[in-house]
């Protein structure tokens, strides 16, 4: 379990969302890139098209787990709006996206969740503490 501190040090996940993560990820060498890893969550954007229509807006896929679904939405909830959250990368991100003013508050929660899911794969691919620079 020396990965159970390591995610524990990504703003916005505590121990429950922690454990959530780490169990239903299990071995990360599964995973060969990022984005494979993301498609576990099923928080990917999916892009609905057919011959020469394609869809405006995307939405995320739901195809992954509930569970890490749930738990990433809440950390990223958690590390953005909560007051209690020291300033972080995914805070300053979510400011950053709520100035320009044209997306819901809930696609940029879900647009924060896939960075921290980013930062996830690294943190367990490379065996190391998270730092705002990841």
């Amino acid at each position: 379990m020396t990965l159970y501190p390591k995610i524990l040090s990504v703003p916005g996940i505590g121990p429950i969302n922690g454990a959530t993560i780490l169990g239903e990820t299990g071995d990360i060498s599964r995973f060969t890139d990022k984005h494979k890893y993301t498609s576990l969550f099923g928080i990917e954007p999916i892009v609905h098209e057919s011959g020469k229509y394609k869809r405006k807006r995307t939405r995320i896929s739901k195809r992954g787990s509930k569970y890490l679904r749930t738990a990433i939405y809440s950390a990223a909830r958690i590390a953005c709006v909560s007051p209690k959250t020291r300033d972080n990368k995914f805070k300053r991100k979510y400011i950053h996206m709520m100035t320009k003013g044209n997306k819901h508050h809930s696609t940029i929660i879900f647009a924060i969740a896939k960075n921290m899911v980013h930062s996830i794969y690294k943190i367990l691919k490379t065996d190391t503490f998270y730092n705002d620079l990841l």
